[in-house]
């Protein structure tokens, strides 16, 4: 695990984006717990407000945001990191 800042992220997301203004999906996996269902898990994170969810094998990917990677990603992501 490292923590990454604002221009870590864009770095990388520079370096692994091959077209101008492709999109890009923020994602997460998420395992379900053997306590709770699949059906649970989704309606947890649908209540948190997620409601992109795939089944991937024993988890759940979920997806966060999809970004616009073009210039002017780096100046907005950038506006993340600094507290308001």
């Amino acid at each position: 695990m490292r923590r990454d800042t604002a221009d870590s992220i864009y770095e990388r997301l520079k370096s692994e984006t091959r077209i101008a203004n492709s999109e890009t999906i923020i994602s997460f996996p998420v395992t379900i717990p053997k306590n709770f269902t699949e059906i649970e898990v989704r309606e947890l994170l649908t209540r948190q407000g997620y409601y992109k969810i795939e089944k991937r094998g024993d988890s759940l990917e979920v997806t966060q945001d999809s970004v616009l990677f073009a210039t002017r990603t780096a100046f907005a992501l950038s506006k993340l990191s600094k507290p308001r």
